[in-house]
């Protein structure tokens, strides 16, 4: 097994980084090669002997240690070093690392802001939760604490009468209507009624009278 630190890194263009392989038991010599996104054998190291070193890091790069445990330093990085870089140990068979994934930029990475905690997060109930008391609320919220009760006591009234004035109003108008309907249902039968009703007209003439004002005229032919 071969351990290898770190697992990735970020530097400038002209920094360095250091690389450790470390492996228990017999080695022969171990490798640092690079391996994305091009094959290379950055340096091969073995107890005394003389390492062999990649031209493209000559001059650039150093090491410390024993080949069980060993530091690679590269040097003055340049953009083309960006890749991933892996540790292999020589044994009776080759022994490969988890490797290191080196990022060389031009322009140093954004700071990473860590957000600070409020004290009152610190203190914790029996199950591990954070307890807020209405002081820590309105350290946190120290405006919207007080607007947002009046705003619910100011709500409630009108939430409660809305309701209640559609109810009124509904009954009013079905009321309205039911009054209405019944009007015009009488009307209705009030014109019924006169229709089926024929018109009955009386002639009456006093005979009586009309007799005694007939003078009675004898017939000459008599």
């Amino acid at each position: 097994e071969v351990w290898q630190s770190p697992r990735k890194t970020i530097a400038l263009e002209g920094d360095s980084v250091n690389i450790t392989c470390s492996t228990p038991g017999t080695l022969h010599g171990i490798y640092l090669k690079k391996t994305w996104p091009n094959n290379s054998d950055v340096i091969y190291y073995e107890d005394g002997s003389e390492p062999t070193v990649d031209p493209w890091f000559q001059g650039r790069i150093a090491y410390s240690g024993l080949q069980s445990n060993l530091t690679i330093s590269l040097y003055h990085l340049q953009l083309a070093d960006t890749g991933g870089y892996t540790c292999v140990a020589i044994m009776d068979d080759k022994i490969f690392g988890p490797g290191t994934l080196v990022m060389v930029t031009d322009s140093p990475p954004p700071p990473i802001h860590t957000p600070k905690t409020h004290p009152a997060l610190n203190h914790r109930d029996s199950q591990g939760l954070p307890h807020l008391p209405n002081a820590s609320l309105r350290s946190f919220f120290p405006d919207q604490l007080p607007q947002a009760a009046n705003t619910c006591q100011e709500s409630w009234p009108i939430h409660f009468a809305l309701p209640t004035a559609l109810a009124v109003g509904f009954f009013l108008i079905g009321l309205g209507l039911g009054a209405v309907c019944v009007l015009i249902r009488t009307q209705i039968q009030k014109l019924c009624c006169a229709k089926d009703k024929s018109p009955v007209f009386v002639i009456y003439e006093d005979m009586s009278h009309s007799r005694c004002n007939t003078m009675s005229i004898p017939n000459q032919y008599q």
